[in-house]
């Protein structure tokens, strides 16, 4: 017997919820399950402000719609970013998610992943 990997309609449901919190640009596309949304910043060196702020401000959303951030995972390549972002949680007194690089991620899994890339030109 094959077993579909079919998502619940709950499920479902909560990610168009989830997608709708994203900040609406002409150049976000989506593909599979994976949502990409770029984001136009200033900041160079490996520390991209306006990224880390949108997605902080999108994990606070999640979280109000009733996923906990212990299923949200936020990744970096860059240290710096995600020292910015842990001082995002901590400033504001929110919970925070498991933030860190790819390394600090292997063989981690959440239910939902959020990528930032620090690209800034």
């Amino acid at each position: 017997m094959q077993v579909l990997n079919v998502p619940m309609v709950s499920e479902a449901e909560k990610l168009k919820q989830i997608e709708n919190l994203l900040p609406q640009s002409s150049t976000r596309s989506k593909t599979h399950g994976v949502i990409f949304c770029v984001t136009r910043g200033k900041d160079t060196q490996c520390l991209n402000m306006y990224e880390a702020k949108i997605v902080f401000i999108l994990t606070v959303n999640l979280c109000r719609k009733d996923i906990k951030p212990e299923f949200i995972g936020i990744i970096s390549p860059y240290v710096k970013q995600v020292e910015h972002l842990h001082k995002l949680f901590d400033d504001a007194d929110v919970a925070s998610p498991k933030i860190g690089t790819m390394g600090e991620f292997q063989g981690e899994e959440c239910d939902i992943i959020l990528i930032l890339t620090v690209k800034s030109n």
